[in-house]
Parts: structure tokens; sequence; C-alpha cells
């Protein structure tokens, strides 16, 4: 390794030789030798210096070279690692871009009731919704305008008997309760729709085209529909030109109807109150325990779409898993209450004769078609009964309890005044075979203290207390302390009882035997004794003891049947003692919401039937003349 020079100090030393030097040449005679030889000195040393800085240079080039490298290597890592960071920005900048938010596109057809729920279920699933309406302006990014953000709409609109569907809107068909029509055919209220009956048409050509048209009442009634469902109606049949539709609030058609026997509405089924009656749409009641949602005309379903198949299936099925209908029949209870049943006389006759079952052959399953079938039987069952004797005194032969079985009895009120014309003895075997197959009994009972207990249910959270007693007598047959019979009356007892149940929650129906009048009306002193429980509180009051249906009244207090009829009884001696009626009490969500009159005709001296069109109008005509009507 050669010695490294310092440049400055050499260059300072040559500088002074050659002053040196040429001081000698002027001075000195042998400056010419002495010059040779200081040059060739110092041409050696500049070799040998330019030799050494070469080589210094080389090994400093391969240092640098590495060190190059090496800091070339970071560099295009750092430079991949920001490559890297940069692909990331790029993908998330193309994220942030392609951000997706949820558009509820609501139809206009969808009832606000629906909209609001389904507003509510998208914000929890999803966190930020827009709710868009029909006809507005798409939604922008006030930043990044918008193209920045992927826009998954959710179209929600109504469809008609979709059977794909799991949630059902339901409309009811109602009109006044004492009006004598009970069914409708949908084409009756299709006729409305397609009737473009206008008041003030001076075009005489469509007058005749519209009078022309098989529509019938239509045109001279009037049909209200629920303002919160009439975008339904206009969805599926466009413009309505028929000056006889009207879309009114609730409270305004309720209104209407209680001063327009010949209206009809529409309203969603959880508007019922108790004083409008719901019709039978092309006769099917959509109280009926085979009701079909899907077969039920006036059933409505909103339906989902979406490009993102994913966000309709969860709003659907989050939306469905809280609403399933308005008549959600989980939430439903009816109690089909009955008048007067005596298997003795002409009934035990052609038991014997044609068959047990045969008295309720034609109407057995309308009394099963029931969560309640509610039967008075009258009578104790005795061994060795002659029950078809004749005159006032009564027993039934064991062996009739197949017809109760049949009929699908649930509950037996003891309040008949005939259950111990043989003795207490056997009204306590009766009570006993009623254990035995499981009924529930109330009016009566093994002494005083259980004729008074309620008979109780809790149908689908309905909550239904039964009670009753015996008003008319006679003594024999009241329960005593250590004698089964029925209940004797006790109204401050009752009244009690009646707050107590309702206090806890119960929808309370009590029953009378009360004295018997052969007529329409309801005696005056009669109204005043029903009126009382209903005052305290009953839901409902029935009058068990009739042989002859009597009128109603309804009041916001609750409804009264005068008295039913017979049901299962030989009276055929005039029209009254044959005619009867069931009364179908409709519960929902734990109240008494509707009723339906259901009449019947008693044939061949034990055999009721449903009654035909004429005969139920005429028959329904007279109850409600002389029924009580108020403001309800």
């Amino acid at each position: 390794m050669f010695k490294i020079f310092d440049n400055t100090n050499n260059m300072n030393k040559i500088k002074n030789f050659k002053m040196k030097n040429k001081f000698i040449k002027k001075n000195n005679p042998n400056k010419i030798l002495f010059s040779s030889k200081a040059w060739i000195t110092l041409l050696a040393i500049m070799i040998l210096f330019t030799f050494s800085c070469s080589q210094i240079g080389i090994l400093n080039k391969g240092e640098i070279s590495k060190t190059d490298e090496s800091i070339s290597g970071t560099q295009k890592t750092e430079e991949t690692s920001l490559s890297n960071e940069e692909n990331q920005y790029s993908e998330d900048s193309t994220a942030e871009l392609q951000k997706e938010i949820i558009v509820l596109k609501i139809s206009g057809s969808v009832p606000d009731f629906i909209a609001a729920i389904l507003k509510h279920k998208a914000r929890e699933l999803f966190g930020e919704v827009v709710v868009r309406e029909e006809e507005v302006l798409p939604v922008t990014d006030s930043e990044g305008g918008k193209d920045s953000i992927k826009e998954v709409e959710i179209n929600i609109d109504i469809s008609r008997n979709d059977e794909n569907l799991n949630n059902f809107i339901i409309i009811c068909a109602v009109n006044n309760f004492f009006s004598a029509k009970d069914n409708i055919e949908f084409k009756e209220i299709e006729d409305f729709f397609k009737s473009s009956y206008n008041t003030d048409k001076n075009d005489e050509e469509s007058k005749e085209a519209d009078s022309n048209q098989d529509i019938g009442k239509p045109t001279k009634s009037k049909l209200y529909i629920s303002n919160n469902i009439g975008s339904i109606f206009k969805k599926f049949y466009g413009d309505i030109e028929n000056e006889n539709i009207a879309f009114e609030d609730y409270s305004d058609i309720r209104k209407e109807i209680s001063l327009n026997s010949e209206a009809i509405a529409l309203i969603p089924f959880d508007e019922l109150q108790k004083d409008l009656k719901v019709l039978n749409i092309n006769s099917e009641s959509i109280f009926s325990k085979d009701f079909s949602y899907s077969d039920y005309p006036l059933a409505f379903s909103v339906i989902f779409n979406c490009e993102n198949e994913d966000y309709a299936s969860k709003l659907k099925e989050d939306f469905e898993k809280d609403f399933y209908s308005n008549m959600d029949q989980s939430k439903l209870a009816s109690v089909n209450m009955t008048g007067v049943t005596a298997l003795v006389r002409g009934v035990a006759n052609r038991m014997d004769i044609k068959g047990i079952l045969y008295p309720a052959e034609k109407i057995a399953e309308i009394l099963k078609d029931a969560d309640i079938t509610h039967i008075s039987n009258e009578i104790s069952f005795k061994e060795n009964c002659n029950a078809g004797q004749s005159g006032t005194v009564f027993c039934s032969k064991p062996e009739y309890i197949e017809l109760l079985r049949f009929v699908g009895t649930d509950v037996v009120e003891l309040t008949g005044n005939h259950l111990n014309d043989y003795g207490y003895e056997y009204l306590e075997k009766t009570i006993s075979m009623y254990d035995e197959e499981g009924w529930k009994y109330f009016g009566g009972g093994m002494n005083l203290g259980l004729s008074k207990h309620p008979s109780l249910f809790d149908i689908n959270g309905n909550k239904i207390a039964f009670l009753g007693f015996n008003q008319f007598g006679p003594s024999y047959d009241w329960a005593t302390k250590t004698q089964a019979g029925s209940a004797p009356p006790d109204n401050p007892f009752y009244i009690s009882e009646i707050k107590r149940l309702k206090d806890e929650g119960y929808n309370v129906i009590f029953t009378f035997q009360y004295e018997e009048a052969y007529q329409y009306s309801p005696l005056a002193y009669q109204i005043d004794d029903f009126r009382i429980m209903r005052d305290a509180g009953a839901d409902i009051v029935s009058g068990s003891q009739a042989h002859h249906p009597m009128g109603l009244e309804l009041s916001r207090e609750g409804l009264i049947c005068y008295g039913l009829g017979n049901l299962f009884f030989d009276q055929m001696q005039s029209l009254g003692t044959r005619q009867g009626f069931i009364a179908k009490h409709i519960f929902y969500d734990n109240k008494h919401i509707s009723t339906q009159i259901i009449p019947t005709l008693i044939e061949d001296y034990c055999q009721p039937r449903l009654m035909e069109d004429d005969e139920r109008e005429d028959f329904l005509n007279i109850i409600y003349n002389k029924s009580i009507m108020q403001e309800s």
C-alpha cells in the first residue's frame, strides 16, 4: 500500500522549489545540472503519486459500488412497499368510490302503517338508509357526486294473493251492525270500481251504458274506503270515477255507517270494532277456522325486489318475523254461544229412531267452528230415563251425551231450571260425566260455593270468563251448601266478581236463566236486570232462557243478547219457537271486536239448520227492529 500524500503540501513544496531553483540559476554556475536532477526527482514523485491515487480510486470505487448496490436494494424495497401502499390506497379509494348505500323505494300503494314498519326494520338491518318515494330525484354525495356511491335499491310494493309470501294485509268488508245484509259477493265490490257512475254526467250515452251494467245496489249505495288503505285499491283499479266511492278517515266511516244501513266500507282488520258487522265474502267468513289467507279476495301482501337478493331476503325475513298479518290468527279467539238445549220429548224420540247424532247433522260443523263451543244443557242425565215422555218434568238418557261430543262442546252452562227435576243426585252424576269429558261448566255446581265459580279460558292470549245464574228458579233447582244445583241470583256477589275478573284481564260473558217470554222484544225489567251486569263490566250478557229469540242491545259498554232461542228442542208450534241464532263472538288481542249472528231454523222437532237467504233477511230485520240501538 502506497502512502497517500497531501496535495496541498506537495504543491507548496514545488512552488518553493521553483523559487529556489530560480535563485540558483541566477547565482550558481552549476545551476543547469542541479535543475535537471531536480526535474527527474520531481517527475518520479509525480508518477508515484499518480499511481497511488489510481489504486486508491479503484478501491474506493469498489466500496462505493457496494454501497450503491445496498442503497439501490433498500430503495427498491421502499419503492415496492410504496407501490403496495399506493395499490392498497388505490383499492381503498375504489372501495370508497363504490360505497354501498341502501335505498328503500316504497311504492305509493304501500299503506303508511306498513311503510313505517319497513323503514324501521331497514334501518335496524342496514344502518344508514335512504327512503325514496316514487318520482324522487337520485341521491347524490355532496363531496364525490353520485358516482362515488353505489346505490342498492330495494323496491317495495303490494301484491295480491301471493302464495310465496308470508305476510298478509287483511281488509274487511263491513256494514252497520243492525243491517240485515251479512254477505257480499266479491263481484259486488269490484263492480263499484268498474262503474264510472257520476251524478254530474251529461253524457246520455254514458248514463245508459252504466245503467246496462249488472251492478245493482252498488250505484244506489255507498262504498267507503279507509284512507290508509285507499292506495291499494288505486293500484289495482286505477283512477276511481264512481262518485259512490268515498275515501274517508276511519272515524268518519263509522259515523256514516251508523247512519246508513245500505253503506258498506272496506277497512283494515285491525280497525275492527264491535259496532261494525263483518260481512262474509262469497259466503265465507274471515273468522272461520278454515280461513285461508291465499284464497281470501281482500288479502294483499308486501313484496320485496332487489338486484342483490340477499338484501331483499334479509328485509323480508325480518319484516315477516314481526309482521305476519294485521289479522294474526295466533291472536284470535272465537266463542259460539247457543240457546236452549233440552234432549227430551220430540228430540229424544227422533234420536232414538234416527240416531243420537241426527239433531246436529246440519249444524255440527258450524258449532265446532269456534275455539269455544258453549252448550246450555238444561237437563240432567238419568239411567233408565224415559226421555221421550210428554210433560215438563225432564231427564235425558246418559248415551245422549254423544250428541254434545259431536258438536264440539267445550263449556256447559248449568243455569237451566230443569236440572233437579228428578233430584240433585242426578245433577251430581251429570257433572261427573262432564268432568270425565274434560268439559268446563259454570252457572251451577256440586254445591252453592262451586256453583258461583267462573269458567276460565285463555285462548291465544284472549282471557275469557263465563259466569251466570238462574234468576227464575224454581227454588229446588238452586244449589245449596250441601246439594248440587244451579246458581241462585246474587247481584252483589256477581257485580263484585265481574269487577274482579275484569281487573285480572278477563273478557266476561255473563248469562241469565231468566223469565220466559214468547216474543221478540225483551221485557222491560229484563232490560234493567241485564244492564246491571253489563254496567258492572261484563263485555257480553246473554239470555239462555229464551225459547223465542229476542232483540239485542249494543253500546260502548258492551253487547246484550236478550234471548237466543232454541237450539235443540221440540217446540215446532210457531215460527218464533223454531227460530234461533248462534252468537259467534270474536276476540282479538284480548278484546271483543265483533259478533256474528248466525240464524237457525228447527225442522222435524229437533234438527236446526241454517236459514236460507230470504229467511235470514226476514228474521234479522225483525230481530234488529226489536233491538235497542245506542250510540256506540
